[in-house]
């Protein structure tokens, strides 16, 4: 079903862990991401997807801050 899955891992290959390359490996890496999925969702298909995992954490904190209703 995830098309291109590891086409963003192979790009990590200096010594850091791989970046989440899919939403679903995101929320393995950070599981408190799964709270604002519907954010990520909307914010992948914008296509401005997080480069690095401080990227995605920041995203969380950014969404999960944002969202408090």
């Amino acid at each position: 079903e995830l098309l291109g899955e590891d086409s963003s891992v192979k790009l990590e290959e200096s010594g850091k862990p791989p970046l989440p390359s899919s939403l679903e490996e995101a929320i393995k890496e950070y599981p408190e991401l799964d709270d604002v999925k519907g954010d990520l969702i909307s914010v992948k298909l914008r296509g401005k997807y997080p480069k690095s995992k401080e990227d995605w954490y920041w995203l969380y904190k950014f969404l999960n801050s944002s969202t408090k209703d």
